[in-house]
């Protein structure tokens, strides 16, 4: 990467991490300008990745000039582009549950720069609804910082600083969870189960059984959905909770054991490979979170043991013949493919 490129990137860097800042602090006086901000600092984000390999591919077009480019005169690439070309060209694609909330996002700063938005209708509706999205997206944005990690190396002080604001501005949702509070004790002793919302952080999240094992959870206090699954350790029979969470270090509280992805696929598979079925046995893509082979049946569901999406079906893609969860229904697949194949039409376009 060239002096130039370097600079480039370090400056959108910290003209994106400002914005976020700037956004998550305002959030209890503006709500509206908070969620521009946000979303203009996950848009500065991704485009600081794309000038890492080349300044061109931030530019909208095909008219890139570089002189143009030095005094910021050149029209740069939208949100989807800039993940289009993150995952075409640079092979870093951002997973689909993230796409799908920082396009939420994004839906709501236009509306709200190019016409008006409701959310300013109750000043503390629309601060609760705020923070409640930039919860969301700093979730995949975390995740974000962590895989590009050797890319943000000097600027882990910045990172803190918006995590520590965005801790302080959890105590806005404090209201909203004490006016739940008598509602969701009710449904306790009706025998419903709550847990901890894995975003913000509130003992809010109504569990849904789908079987013995497995679930989904939603937060009554800001509406997000996660994923949990309890399986026995294979050490000390300590029940062991799963979610998208820690689905990545996966710890039993009991006697310290730790289990990797592989063997939580083993330990839920109810239709694992084995001699019998060696040949007929196709292995299943999960598109939320871009991985090969990574879902396993289970019972009457699909689980992917990277990150625990769950689907009750795995349609075939009808250009690559790759089945998936958490793509859609593929109705198209065969002309536009799926997150792994450009489709019939990709491939001829190459072609």
């Amino acid at each position: 990467m060239s002096t130039n490129a370097e600079s480039i990137h370090q400056q959108l860097c910290r003209n994106a991490l400002s914005f976020l800042q700037r956004a998550v602090d305002e959030v209890g006086v503006s709500p509206s300008f908070s969620i521009v901000h946000f979303a203009i600092g996950i848009e500065l984000l991704l485009k600081s990745r794309l000038v890492l390999e080349h300044w061109s591919l931030i530019v909208d077009g095909n008219k890139a000039n570089w002189s143009q480019f030095k005094k910021g005169q050149c029209r740069t690439v939208s949100l989807d582009e800039s993940m289009r070309r993150l995952d075409e060209i640079c092979c870093e694609p951002i997973p689909s549950l993230a796409k799908t909330t920082f396009r939420a996002l994004a839906a709501h700063r236009n509306r709200i720069v190019h016409f008006f938005h409701e959310i300013d209708a109750e000043p503390n509706q629309a601060r609760n609804a705020a923070i409640i999205e930039q919860f969301k997206c700093w979730y995949y944005i975390r995740q974000i910082f962590e895989k590009w990690r050797e890319h943000f190396p000097d600027l882990a002080t910045e990172i803190w600083s918006i995590q520590k604001t965005m801790n302080s501005n959890r105590n806005y949702l404090a209201e909203v969870f004490e006016h739940l509070s008598p509602a969701i004790k009710g449904q306790q002793s009706d025998g419903q189960t709550f847990c901890e919302c894995q975003f913000c952080g509130f003992h809010a999240a109504k569990e849904n059984a789908k079987t013995l094992q497995l679930g989904i959870a939603i937060c009554e206090v800001c509406g997000s959905e996660h994923n949990y699954l309890f399986i026995e350790c294979p050490t000390c029979s300590f029940d062991i909770r799963v979610t998208n969470y820690n689905i990545n270090d996966i710890t039993c509280n009991g006697c310290g054991t730790k289990l990797s992805n592989d063997e939580l696929g083993e330990t839920i598979d109810s239709d694992p490979v084995n001699s019998d079925n060696y040949f007929e046995h196709v292995g299943i893509n999960c598109a939320a979170c871009l991985s090969l082979g990574s879902v396993v049946d289970h019972h009457d569901h699909f689980v992917c043991k990277l990150c625990l999406g769950i689907a009750t079906d795995a349609p075939m893609c009808g250009w690559c013949g790759e089945r998936q969860i958490g793509g859609g229904d593929l109705v198209y697949s065969r002309l536009h493919g799926c997150e792994f194949c450009d489709g019939q039409l990709g491939w001829e376009g190459d072609g």
